[in-house]
């Protein structure tokens, strides 16, 4: 089962969005292989129908009904939500949840057989908020990638002024703290501004990080972004280096 942890220079920058991208493009090379689009953690649940786990078990194959190791009503930071409910996000019982969802999907479409094809089958999940986000009082986003290892890593940013920033504060403090991102996308929002559409060759110039996909609003990568971004995630060995802040 191929893993691939979907992580975002901060919240509101299109992860979702992104993660259903990369989803379809995976369904779309699948055969009969799983596809599996997933956020563990998720806050502003109010109407399951309409939150991001919805939105990912449509792009998934198959097609998945929205579900959440951690569920919170409050729009907020997962670690505070969790404490207002009484409890705490324990990243132990999260991977646990993973392979047991996905072990419950295999076993659905294959009674009998109880895991996913290792190399062909894809997991995706997508995390909740930036890669620093805090999921409890001691753990972050950057910390369940981990736990997740080994994956690819995705790192989301909004295609709008102040990416240029996110960016290298993200990368600087994921090349400290763990490692590089596999694959760099930005996310084109829905109200562009007069930078949009250069950020990706600004990073570049400045020697912060070597663009792998751009995805325009309400479409997708184009033909030359989505094979660079597929032949990384589908690759056996993935490139653990890809960017590198300087």
């Amino acid at each position: 089962m191929r893993r691939i942890v979907v992580l975002g220079t901060g919240t509101d920058v299109g992860k979702t969005y992104a993660t259903c991208q990369i989803a379809q493009m995976l369904v779309g090379r699948a055969a009969d292989n799983a596809v599996l689009a997933i956020k563990p953690i998720e806050t502003g649940v109010q109407v399951l129908e309409n939150t991001d786990a919805a939105k990912l078990g449509a792009a998934s194959l198959p097609r998945l009904a929205p579900d959440h190791a951690y569920a919170f009503e409050s729009p907020i930071s997962p670690h505070r939500a969790a404490r207002l409910s009484g409890t705490r996000i324990d990243i132990n019982y999260v991977i646990r949840w993973i392979s047991d969802f996905a072990e419950s999907i295999a076993h659905a479409r294959a009674p009998g057989i109880y895991c996913l094809d290792r190399n062909a089958d894809s997991v995706l999940i997508e995390t909740a908020g930036g890669v620093l986000s805090p999921i409890n009082e001691k753990q972050t986003n950057l910390d369940l990638a981990l736990a997740l290892e080994p994956s690819c890593w995705v790192l989301v940013g909004a295609d709008r002024l102040g990416v240029l920033h996110d960016m290298h504060a993200t990368l600087t403090s994921m090349q400290c703290l763990a490692r590089l991102p596999d694959v760099i996308l930005l996310n084109a929002p829905r109200v562009p501004d007069e930078s949009t559409g250069t950020n990706g060759q600004e990073l570049e110039i400045l020697g912060w990080a070597e663009m792998v996909g751009h995805i325009s609003y309400n479409g997708g990568l184009d033909d030359s972004d989505r094979e660079k971004v597929l032949g990384t995630l589908t690759s056996p060995s993935r490139a653990n280096a890809r960017v590198a802040p300087e």
